[in-house]
């Protein structure tokens, strides 16, 4: 028997390195290090496959299924993906008709509803897909098919444009309700087929079945299906669109704000001094009469009152001094801006008066450091009625030294002595005070409009400081004019000019040769408002009668008016 050497512990030894740098080696590899420096990933998720297949037909189950081309997430699935036509709601209390889930590349869709059959189905996906990697939203994904078998092919293309400037709506929500239900709109429930205008205000309704169909155009809120007549603009056609035959081309819609909610008188009470009628909406135009009087009062007697908060109150004061136990009735009729009108008697009664008057506020246009025409036009607006005008109190004072006074036939007041009118024809030159009788006129480059303290007195017994308004005058050589010609059979009709904010400059009413004078350089629009009477107001339309708003002709393009020019040729013809 012979004996080796034991080399064991040798051969443990010379191991333990070589496992160490096998292990480290193992673990660098297993290890995944991001990159640095490399392109973020900006591509968004590509649609490879979808079941149904696009535009497929008999399609009779309940899972959908879009497969892409990365891992995906979703994100506000059931308030950005659009159904249409609609799907019923389930009979399962704030259940959608819908579920999903997501699983890597794929999302699906379980139908919590049945379709209906014979039908073609368009799902909408907007914002609602997007990957997981660098949240890129995938962008324009769109299934459609159908129950039946074929794809309903009848559509609907048009534009939308803002009824009172003429400006393409992008970005408008298009919609279409059956006719088989004339009380859904817009206003109140999501549409049967829906699409968005481009940046041209041009819009496709693609893939409807044929029918009768009303059509809508709105500016609703972010994801929403509906829009709010008290904010968002919307419009409509009160006819039927027809798609029983052929598609429809080149339909156009104008949108607006017209805000038909219930216009009510929502509440009657004392307010500080005064009693406070409030409205759910801005009243245009009321009156106030006593139909009952007490045996103190004089026949003489009558209400003040005027509209305050963005015309939404009516603000009666207490001027006939009735006491706290005092209640007199009036009979008021109030109408708002689509001709609507509250009439009914309401009660009024005063609180005691109890502390000073609250001090009127004035507001005076022109303001100071506007340039003015000859023929002078300034308001003065007071949040209170006034009472008393003290004429000898305001006059214009001419290069500091000439004073032309103002007359009582050069002031008139609103129907609630509210806004004061002060018109006043000035001339561009004023004497000398040299007293030869040929002597040369001074012109006239400053004029002020001085009033005195207590130059107006308020139904609350406020009187008004001192206050002066400096002008300079315009020099008509400085101004152009515009003029054009109006052909139409309308019953009337008003010509508007606009500044570039499309607010109204000035305006002139049924006259088929206008012009507009002494126009400030600078870029205008001209728009035509047509008129169902003569002397009647433009009307806004009513959707709720199925009513279209009366037409507005905006002039295709820009006025660009030049110092000392006359623009011609400005013409309507509808």
């Amino acid at each position: 028997m012979s004996l080796k050497p034991n080399n064991r512990p040798f051969r443990i030894l010379y191991w333990i390195p070589v496992l160490t740098i096998l292990g480290l080696l193992s673990y660098s590899c297993a290890r995944i290090v991001a990159l640095e420096g490399g392109p973020k990933d900006t591509t968004p998720p590509q649609l490879t496959k979808t079941y149904p297949a696009q535009e497929g037909t008999e399609f009779k189950g309940k899972i959908i299924k879009l497969v892409f081309n990365k891992d995906i997430e979703v994100n506000d699935i059931y308030n950005q993906l659009v159904v249409t036509p609609r799907l019923p709601n389930p009979n399962l209390e704030n259940k959608p008709s819908y579920t999903h889930s997501v699983r890597g590349n794929t999302l699906n869709l379980r139908l919590q509803v049945p379709l209906e059959e014979g039908t073609t189905y368009t799902f909408h996906f907007n914002d609602a897909i997007k990957d997981t990697t660098e949240g890129n939203i995938a962008e324009d994904i769109v299934l459609t098919f159908s129950t039946g078998d074929y794809v309903d092919a009848m559509y609907v293309t048009g534009q939308v444009k803002h009824l009172m400037t003429g400006q393409s709506a992008s970005n408008a929500l298009v919609s279409l309700y059956k006719a088989d239900n004339e009380n859904l709109n817009i206003l109140n429930s999501p549409p049967d087929y829906l699409s968005k205008t481009d940046e041209a205000g041009k819009f496709k309704l693609d893939h409807v079945k044929k029918g009768q169909y009303y059509i809508y155009a709105g500016t609703p809120k972010e994801s929403q299906l509906t829009v709010d007549p008290g904010t968002d603009e919307y419009g409509f056609l009160k006819d039927l669109i027809d798609l029983t035959t052929t598609s429809v081309d080149d339909v156009m819609l104008s949108i607006l704000k017209a805000d038909v909610r219930a216009f009510e008188l929502q509440s009657q009470q004392p307010q500080n001094q005064c009693f406070e009628l409030r409205f759910s909406k801005p009243v245009v135009d009321y009156a106030l009469t006593l139909v009952k009087k007490s045996n103190e009062l004089q026949e003489e007697a009558v209400l003040h009152s005027n509209l305050v908060e963005d015309k939404r109150v009516i603000r009666v004061y207490n001027t006939l001094g009735l006491l706290t136990e005092d209640g007199i009735e009036a009979l008021l009729t109030a109408k708002d801006v689509l001709g609507t009108v509250i009439e009914e008697t309401v009660t009024l009664h005063f609180k005691e008066r109890y502390g000073e008057n609250i001090p009127a506020s004035y507001a005076f246009h022109p303001s100071s450091g506007a340039s003015i025409r000859p023929a002078f036009v300034g308001t003065m607006t007071v949040d209170q009625p006034v009472e008393t005008i003290v004429a000898d109190r305001l006059a214009f004072i001419l290069n500091g030294k000439e004073i032309v006074e103002l007359d009582k036939q050069d002031l008139k007041f609103n129907a609630q002595r509210d806004v004061i009118t002060i018109t006043k024809k000035l001339d561009l030159s004023t004497p000398t005070q040299q007293t030869n009788e040929n002597a040369e006129h001074e012109p006239v480059d400053k004029i002020a409009l001085q009033m005195a303290e207590g130059a107006f007195v308020t139904v609350a017994g406020d009187s008004s400081k001192a206050m002066q308004y400096v002008y300079t005058f315009k020099d008509p050589k400085e101004q152009g004019t515009i003029s054009g010609k109006v052909t139409t059979e309308a019953p009337g009709f008003i010509v508007q000019l606009l500044d570039k904010e499309h607010n109204v400059v000035d305006s002139i009413k049924n006259e088929h040769n206008y012009q507009f004078k002494a126009v400030d350089p600078g870029s205008y629009k001209v728009r035509l408002l047509v008129l169902q009477d003569k002397e009647g107001a433009w009307h806004f339309g009513n959707i709720h009668k199925r009513q279209e708003p009366d037409p507005v002709v905006v002039y295709p393009a820009d006025v660009a008016v030049i110092a000392n020019w006359e623009i011609e040729g400005i013409d309507f013809v509808f």
